[in-house]
């Protein structure tokens, strides 16, 4: 076995002693990047990182923070997802190990290259991934909340392999997973939980209108008690009730209808080379065949006749 390979077995495996001596034996290989002797071999690309990412991603602690100690870079990224060690750690919540990796320096706001799910940034990581432990050690470092970043994540009504690009931050994607330990972080350090998506192909979703397209109710019901906006509409005229009827999410959409949501909005109708066609659908009209959400939704407007049908005026970012 070639002494760069040892190092870094060392550090994937958590053998502290090994990592120890192999260090010793090649002390100019802390910050290179390669393999590890557990990954397939049939992969035309292998992932190459450093002792340090490598350890940092298995939640070694004791080997991250000898390695630390001993020299090592902690903004070198691996060469395939362009993760850094505290991205990794991020992502598997290895909370220990993040906090070592920024006491010795690590950025918490670094952003790596877009891969297939979010963007490699370490809050944006953790939020994607339900790393709860790993909130606090980043949001004590400064870490921006607020800030937007550009995603790939599952449609609404889809699956992992049905994706959409768009814009969010940190505590919209906690809610889109359904993360609620995650969100809740957020909210109690303050995030804003109003904004909404700002790019021309965004739909413009708060963390609300995820939280109730994706049917995650501990996430509705959390935002709702934090005041979040109830009627605030997307690009296109759409409530979060409106999404949640869409999909089917028959809790979501009575916790929407309980905290005051209207049910008589109408949606913005579909723009045919600038002109307006079809009609604006209501979130009844948009529950389809959902015989739960139609039945909810027709006991609800039967009940409450006197809901007003004004529309809040467009847009309503945030």
């Amino acid at each position: 076995m070639a002494e760069g390979l040892a190092l870094h077995d060392a550090a994937r495996y958590g053998k502290l002693e090994d990592l120890k001596r192999a260090l010793a034996n090649a002390p100019g290989g802390i910050n290179e990047r390669g393999c590890c002797s557990g990954q397939k071999e049939t992969k035309t690309k292998q992932v190459k990182r450093t002792p340090l990412s490598w350890a940092s991603e298995f939640g070694h602690d004791t080997c991250v923070l000898f390695l630390l100690e001993s020299g090592a870079k902690v903004e070198i990224a691996s060469t395939k997802g362009h993760k850094t060690a505290l991205c990794l750690a991020c992502e598997f919540n290895h909370a220990k190990c993040a906090a070592l990796l920024l006491q010795h320096g690590a950025k918490a706001d670094s952003v790596g290259e877009a891969h297939l799910w979010v963007n490699t940034n370490p809050l944006m990581m953790g939020c994607r991934f339900g790393a709860d432990e790993c909130i606090a050690p980043l949001l004590e470092a400064g870490v921006n909340m607020d800030k937007w970043y550009p995603i790939m994540h599952s449609k609404y009504g889809g699956d992992v392999y049905t994706s959409r690009l768009s814009h969010c931050t940190p505590l919209g994607i906690a809610c889109s997973y359904g993360h609620d330990k995650c969100a809740a972080h957020l909210i109690r350090a303050g995030a804003k939980i109003n904004l909404v998506g700002v790019a021309n192909s965004d739909e413009g979703h708060s963390a609300l209108m995820h939280a109730a397209g994706y049917g995650h109710d501990k996430c509705v019901h959390m935002l709702l008690g934090a005041g979040a906006t109830i009627d605030l509409r997307d690009r296109y005229g759409l409530t979060a009730l409106m999404l949640a009827c869409k999909y089917g999410h028959a809790t979501s959409a009575k916790l929407l209808l309980e905290a005051g949501a209207n049910p008589s909005l109408r949606a913005t109708p579909m723009l045919l080379c600038g002109i307006p066609v079809g009609r604006r659908l209501t979130a009844r009209d948009l529950a389809k065949v959902d015989i739960e959400v139609v039945t909810l939704l027709d006991e609800w407007l039967k009940k409450n006749t006197s809901t007003s049908s004004t529309s809040p005026a467009l847009p309503n970012q945030v």
